[in-house]
């Protein structure tokens, strides 16, 4: 069961004239080396249901 969030992502246009590409790939790679540990570290385990199946 997935529970519903309260949280809300909101994104705004601001005009500058600032090259950003660089933070933007540094933050992505970031986050896919978190999402990498998570799933490193992460163990399944098989729950057998009974009476279903």
């Amino acid at each position: 069961m997935v529970s519903e969030s309260s949280y809300q992502v909101r994104s705004y246009k601001v005009k500058h004239n600032c090259d950003v590409k660089w933070f933007l790939e540094a933050y992505r790679w970031l986050l896919q080396r978190a999402i990498d540990e998570t799933w490193k570290n992460t163990t399944w385990k098989e729950k057998v249901t009974r009476g279903k199946g």
